[in-house]
Order: C-alpha cells, then structure tokens, then sequence
C-alpha cells in the first residue's frame, strides 16, 4: 500500500492527478501490483490585481499603461499579476492641460506603480480654452499628502489666468470630511498679476475645541500681519520657488505661475493633549480624503473634484 501526497512549493498550486491510479486533489493511496505511473500537476498560481484610471477635471486627455492594457478614457482598468511594475503616461488632449495624479501617484511625470492590490489612480485634465483660470501643480509638487491626527500639510499651486483676463479670481475649497479644516493662503489671486498660493490642511486630535486654521509658527503668523510675507520667505528658503511672472510682449498677455513646495507637518497622536481639535471633540480618523477646489472670475466658476488627496495614518 502506497500512500502519496502532493505539496506544491512556494508560488504554485496543485491542481490534481493525472495518468495513474488516482484522480482528484487529495492523497493517492493504491495497492502496488506491477509496475505503476502517478502524475502529479502543479501549475504557477497567480495573484491578478485591478488598476483603475479615473479621469477628473474639465479637460480631456488619454492615459495608457506599459504593459498595454488601459488605454483611457476607452479602457480604464485592467487586471495585472501581483508585483507587475505598470508605467502609466499621460497625453492632454486640445486646449486641455494635465493638473497631476492624484490617489496612487503625485506630481506630472510618468507614474509607475507596482500593482500589489487593488490599486487605483486619478489623472486631471484642465481646459485651457473654456475656462479663464487652470489650476496645476509645481514640478516636483504633488497632489497627494501624508499626516498623523493633529498634523498640518500644505500643498502648493500654481495659478494661470488666461491671455487677457482682468479681475480677481476667488478661490474655494471643499473637503470630504468635515473634520478635516481647509484653508487657502490667499483665497484671492489677481489677473493679471498674483501672489503666492497655498492650501493649508488640518486634520484633528481627539479632544475639546480649540481654534484652528492660523498658519503654523516658523511661517510667520500672527498677530503684527506678517503671517504673508513669512510664509513666502519661508516658501522660497525651503524651495527656492517664487512666483513666476511672465509678460509676452507680442499681444501684452500675462500669464501668472504661482508655486508654492510641498510642505507636510506630521505630528504624533501621542502629544494629542496640545494638538488640534475638532468641533466635536472627534479625532480625524485614518483614511483617504479628497479636497474639491471651485475658481470664480468675473461670474465664470469651475470646480475641479477631488484634485487633492491627503492621506492620515
């Protein structure tokens, strides 16, 4: 009496016996008579994963993936092979501009991502032509930020007003959650013509209310209205990154390109006692959270959905 079993080795499955005395997935037990052949079929197991592209903003533009299976806005999943590196382009369509990646990536260059789950991805793309302002963010910048319960992020932004705009831009900001705090640092830029431009952040320990939303100290904020012009020397030290003013002198357009660095402030629930606090009392809990950012110009107004993601751990 012969009892055999089948263990597969790391990465495979044993998928049944074949020619022989046994059948099935279990161990194979028979009563030698003569001379006997067992086969036994082990075959690579693989874990497939979905990517997911989501195409947000008032523009158009195309995504594909290396290896190509998504080309989106046609195809905008596909499953790969856990561990399978995928390389993600953009292309912005005519009289759009790409904003950035948001979710899986930041910034605007090529994003790559190693699928290892189900992994999802934002691309925006702004109108460059129906619109009287585009939002995008530096080179370098990002879309996506990182913080603890309590902490503060910043993102930067660059403000363009189209060729021949006049007047002020008013600028608005919407989060997922209400306790997460959002400030803009200004909330108004001027076309032509700008300042530099922020969006500040704050997410909440567990506690009693406290007032939140002033700039951080080491930014110059305060009493004494400093607040401003610290924060755009302290911007500039940390990245070397003013705004950029550019005038074409054939048609007299100006174009405003404000950049603000990316700069994230995580600080330890374990210090909650002398952190922020909600409304509430509640602790932003750990999770993904969209900010929604609305541009208004001369009573033209656009809404760019979930163009930041912030991430608290």
């Amino acid at each position: 009496m012969v009892t055999l079993t089948a263990a597969p080795a790391t990465g495979s499955t044993f998928t049944g016996w074949g020619a022989g005395p046994c059948e099935g997935t279990g161990t194979c037990t028979f009563t030698i008579g003569a001379a006997t052949a067992v086969t036994a079929n082990f075959t690579a197991s693989t874990n497939n994963f979905v990517l997911t592209v989501n195409e947000a903003g008032n523009g158009s533009g195309t995504v594909t993936s290396a290896p190509a299976e998504i080309v989106c806005p046609e195809t905008c999943s596909a499953s790969f092979a856990s561990g399978t590196q995928v390389t993600l382009t953009q292309s912005a369509g005519e009289s759009s501009t790409f904003a950035g990646w948001s979710g899986a990536c930041s910034g605007t260059g090529a994003c790559v991502v190693t699928v290892t789950a189900a992994t999802a991805v934002t691309a925006t793309f702004n109108s460059t032509t129906n619109n009287p302002v585009t939002i995008t963010v530096p080179s370098g910048g990002s879309t996506t930020g990182t913080t603890s319960p309590g902490g503060t992020t910043y993102f930067g932004l660059i403000i363009t007003c189209a060729a021949g705009q006049m007047g002020t831009v008013s600028l608005s900001a919407t989060s997922s959650s209400n306790l997460i705090s959002v400030n803009l640092i200004p909330n108004t830029v001027v076309c032509p013509g700008g300042s530099q431009q922020a969006v500040q952040l704050q997410t909440f320990c567990q506690g009693t209310t406290v007032t939140t939303g002033s700039v951080p100290g080491g930014f110059g904020g305060g009493a004494g209205g400093g607040g401003g012009i610290g924060l755009i020397l302290a911007t500039m030290m940390l990245g070397g990154i003013g705004f950029m003013f550019r005038r074409e002198r054939r048609d007299r357009r100006v174009t405003v390109a404000l950049a603000m660095v990316l700069l994230m402030v995580a600080m330890g629930i374990g210090a909650c006692g002398s952190l922020p606090k909600s409304p509430t009392g509640q602790a932003t809990p750990p999770g993904t959270y969209f900010i929604s950012l609305t541009t208004s110009l001369n009573g033209r107004t656009q809404t760019l959905p979930n163009f930041l993601t912030l991430v608290v751990k």
